[in-house]
């Protein structure tokens, strides 16, 4: 019977390592991938040389990705790994989510803030020249008397409500403007019952004959403000789960945003404004593209 080492401790954690019968002496270095992932990073940053050729091969890789490929299709594959991973989240039961989306359950209060601070950095830069990539923040406008409404709260949901925001703010021809201030009340087709609807904006343009006109905006990508698809019932069945819990999301999302625009329109109808679902091919520049 051969003789083996005896079995060490982790590197990283110090708890017994694990069998391995690929290694020579039949122990791991440590516990197990979380370990071993971080024994890897760890070595990795200790070696100058080897750090420079990762960051160099994982920059080459990006750029392999998105060469050759026009802001319709990035957008596109960024949409849909987003959808993937919402799918994989409503799926989820709620009290599993944070642990199985965030390793924060585990850090201290200094490393979560570390890396909250690097999150809204990395978010900002993205911003700034990305694709529209969807993050919530706050907005304070240069001209404070243009708003109508307490300043202190704008909130936008998504990097072209800021880029709306902005241009709002700076378009001499819009003389007032709120955001999320005005509320309709619609009834939800999910489930029968009246629903508070609150539009993006709220704006009065100034006409060049002198004459005002207001405005309710709703902001969407352009692949939102239709409906979805329609399949049948053959086409649904040979979906994949994924599939078609996507399908069923898209179809109800889709009613409900009917409804509430359905009810904005009458609204804006009562008063004399128009009701408008404002995207990328209204306001060009919100298609967001990268700056060199």
């Amino acid at each position: 019977m051969p003789i083996y080492a005896p079995q060490p401790n982790c590197l990283i954690c110090s708890k017994p390592s694990k069998w391995n019968i690929k290694h020579p002496q039949r122990w791991s270095e440590t516990c197990g991938q979380s370990c071993q992932a971080k024994l890897t990073r760890q070595r990795l940053r200790n070696d100058p040389v080897k750090f420079a050729a990762f960051v160099e091969n994982t920059k080459k890789a990006v750029t392999k990705v998105w060469e050759g490929r026009d802001d319709e299709e990035r957008r596109s594959i960024l949409t849909g790994a987003w959808n993937g991973f919402q799918t994989m989240l409503d799926a989820t039961p709620k009290d599993e989510q944070y642990k199985l989306f965030s390793r924060y359950h585990k850090c201290d209060e200094a490393t979560i803030l570390r890396l909250n601070t690097q999150g809204a950095i990395q978010c900002m830069q993205f911003d700034s020249g990305g694709w529209g990539m969807t993050f919530k923040g706050n907005f304070r406008p240069k001209n404070l008397h243009k708003y109508k409404g307490d300043f202190t709260k704008i909130t936008h949901r998504s990097g072209w409500e800021r880029q709306v925001f902005k241009y709002i703010d700076e378009n001499p021809a819009i003389v007032e403007w709120s955001s999320e201030e005005v509320i309709v009340k619609y009834i939800s087709p999910k489930d029968s019952r009246v629903h508070r609807y609150y539009p993006d904006i709220w704006l009065k343009v100034q006409r060049p004959d002198g004459t005002t006109k207001e405005y309710l905006w709703e902001i969407k990508p352009a692949s939102q403000s239709v409906p979805p698809v329609p399949k049948t019932r053959e086409q649904v069945l040979t979906e994949t789960k994924a599939g078609k819990r996507r399908y069923y999301m898209q179809v109800i999302n889709w009613g409900v945003n009917d409804a509430k625009w359905k009810a904005a329109r009458a609204y804006c109808e009562e008063r004399g404004w128009t009701f408008q679902v404002v995207t990328e091919k209204e306001l060009p520049f919100m298609a967001g593209k990268r700056k060199k």
